[in-house]
């Protein structure tokens, strides 16, 4: 039996009606369409009378599936495909759910880029009025950090099989950022362990062990 996997990435606003709050009802219908996708469907054809139901029922509400921002992901070599008012939808090869980055090849490795990138970009941005402002304490900054950063860069972590290199590299990163904002250089032959010690926190690799329980 092929797999499906149907990305249901945004609802939009039927053209001239104003943005409301979502009625319980709809909420309702989306739990039930949720839940029904993982317990009932077996075959290509159940998945695809629940979308049709499922478009009708939001039409009903002034609301309209957006076809550019929904399509389907299959690891199946010929995969079904799926459609809305006779509109096909598009077979992707990965997406972003919940600001989590799904491929089709089940790895992480994009995703960890993506997290190590717009981590990184925060950051960046933080450097001048934060990192660099003399008038902020060093417990302030690391709090900013944990905040502002580190809640980025392991958004999603319980999902992770990660394998060593990736491992090793985003606890490389955080370690150079806490570098970074202690004024810490390798000139100064400071070890991690001492670096943990002044921040008052362990390594990240034990932080994502925990989360990998």
């Amino acid at each position: 039996m092929e797999e499906q996997l149907l990305q249901k990435k945004s609802v939009a606003p039927d053209a001239g009606h104003p943005l409301v709050h979502c009625p319980p009802t709809l909420l309702t219908l989306i739990e039930s369409f949720h839940n029904g996708m993982r317990a009932r469907v077996q075959f290509d054809e159940d998945l695809q009378f629940m979308l049709n139901h499922f478009a009708v029922s939001c039409l009903r509400f002034g609301l309209q599936i957006s076809l550019k921002k929904t399509g389907t992901m299959s690891q199946a070599s010929d995969p079904h495909v799926f459609s809305i008012d006779d509109n096909n939808l598009q077979n992707v090869e990965k997406f972003t759910y919940l600001g989590s980055y799904l491929a089709k090849n089940t790895t992480v490795d994009n995703e960890i880029s993506t997290r190590l990138g717009i981590a990184s970009t925060a950051f960046g941005r933080l450097t001048k009025r934060v990192w660099n402002f003399r008038h902020i304490g060093i417990k302030a900054k690391v709090c900013v950090y944990k905040a502002c950063v580190l809640s980025i860069l392991i958004y999603g972590a319980e999902t992770w099989a990660t394998y060593r290199p990736r491992g090793s590299e985003i606890s490389a990163f955080h370690t150079r950022n806490l570098r970074f904002i202690l004024g810490k250089t390798w000139e100064d032959k400071v070890t991690n362990e001492e670096l943990f010690m002044q921040i008052g926190s362990g390594p990240l690799s034990s932080r994502l062990k925990f989360i990998w329980l």
